[in-house]
């Protein structure tokens, strides 16, 4: 079961990739072009900033590499959160 702040999350990240997506397609005027192209351009930079951090831990789930990369950079944080909270409790 998907707590309701997760789907929350989830449902917001989509939307801002598809927003962001078709204003790539459609094109905005300025200076709503530049606002929408800055946050896309910070918010790829920190999903991958994210991955860098997390790869290897990753690595440990047995998805392949493309699949988590993905994962992160479109969902980062609501992504591999649960994941390695999984993989630390199983330690434990």
């Amino acid at each position: 079961q998907i707590k309701k702040s997760k789907l929350i999350a989830v449902i917001t990240l989509i939307s801002f990739w598809v927003l962001a997506f078709i204003a790539q397609i459609k094109g905005l005027r300025s200076p709503f072009d530049f606002i929408v192209n800055l946050a896309v351009s910070i918010m790829i930079f920190a999903h991958l900033v994210e991955y860098l951090m997390v790869r290897t831990r990753l690595a440990k789930t047995g998805r392949s590499r493309l699949y988590n990369f993905l994962a992160v950079l479109f969902l980062g944080m609501v992504y591999w959160k649960p994941i390695l909270s999984e993989q630390k409790s199983g330690k434990n």
